[in-house]
């Protein structure tokens, strides 16, 4: 991140959002107790933003939250609390008022590339409708020459044998890229890519990663990339989200975040991160039990029954996420000082 992008206008700004979804039955606790009015709090406080051409990993264990924020940054679900800016505008205010012009700006990747086509339409159709839809084009032959040179760009070659097949005539990697030239076809302001490549051969996983970064880079494409893959995030990231339960606990460069961590948490995960490189020599930090249930969680800091570093404060006193400098953002009192 560097200094001439955080002067600018950010073209995605998030606002203390929450997600909650409340829950029908009953939650009984493990000591017995019941909670009769259970809400789910998916997301629960995360603020930040992204300028325009800047791309944000968001890491952490499932259930973390991640893919809910994901999804509330393109309006696939809605915000409890909280405001979303795009371009300094209110986001619910823009879906309202022109959901189609709105689309055409947020574009999400989905992890499974299988669920994202319509089986019975061929790759050229799906290609074109999207583009007539969204008034790309003046004709469906200048449409189709758009696609062709879209395949073509992607190394999908020979284009035009390309548009007459369907879905399943194609692999997971082919029908992942042909996902993401979908989607930056359409120009978008802010594309959100959750696990993309997590279904993927390894062998393909690298071109995939080419691939959303040069396109995100080519149109200037503001990109939330969601992954539970520390070494690829660190490689396509400007700046790194850690979250748990619900709130982002670590934030900072890229660089800065995966070689010098502050919280705990952040710190054992990255002690678990997997490296190429043998000589790298890194003691393993194991946190005990599970995450707790995002019903039901602990008061004070939400990462205290699994802390090393916790104390009598932790348990009772709210974090708060400040800037360390260099924006570093930390949430743990141990680190803060608050």
């Amino acid at each position: 991140m560097n200094e001439e992008k955080r002067e600018q206008t950010p073209i995605l700004r998030v606002d203390d959002v929450r997600c909650h979804y409340p829950q029908k039955k009953k939650y009984v606790r493990s000591d017995g107790t019941v909670i009769r009015k259970a809400v789910v709090k998916a997301v629960d406080g995360v603020s930040f933003s992204i300028p325009k051409g800047e791309i944000l990993g968001v890491i952490g264990e499932s259930g973390c939250g991640k893919s809910s924020l994901g999804r509330l940054l393109v309006r696939l679900e809605k915000c409890t609390s909280g405001k979303i800016y795009l371009d300094g505008q209110d986001m619910e205010n823009l879906y309202r008022k022109d959901r189609l012009a709105f689309r055409r700006r947020t574009q999400m990747v989905f992890q499974n590339p299988f669920d994202t086509f319509d089986p019975r339409h061929s790759i050229g159709k799906i290609l074109m409708d999207t583009m007539k839809l969204h008034h790309i084009g003046a004709n469906d032959q200048e449409r189709r020459e758009m696609a062709i040179a879209e395949l073509a760009s992607a190394g999908l070659l020979p284009a035009e044998s390309f548009l007459q097949r369907f879905p399943h005539e194609f692999s997971g990697g082919q029908l992942q890229r042909i996902s993401i030239l979908r989607s930056m076809l359409l120009g978008p302001d802010v594309m959100v890519a959750d696990e993309p490549v997590s279904m993927l051969d390894v062998s393909i996983r690298a071109d995939i990663i080419n691939l959303l970064y040069e396109s995100t880079r080519k149109k200037n494409t503001a990109m939330v990339f969601i992954s539970h893959d520390i070494t690829t995030t660190r490689y396509i990231s400007d700046s790194i989200a850690v979250m748990y339960l619900g709130r982002i606990v670590e934030m900072g460069q890229a660089d800065e975040v995966v070689t010098a961590p502050r919280h705990p948490y952040t710190k054992a995960l990255i002690s678990n991160c997997g490296s190429i490189d043998p000589r790298v020599k890194k003691k393993a930090i194991y946190l005990p039990g599970e995450p707790p249930t995002p019903v039901d969680i602990p008061s004070g800091c939400p990462f205290w029954p699994r802390c090393p570093q916790a104390t009598k404060e932790c348990r009772q006193q709210e974090q708060q996420l400040k800037d360390m400098g260099g924006n570093h953002f930390v949430r743990c009192s141990q680190v803060t000082g608050l």
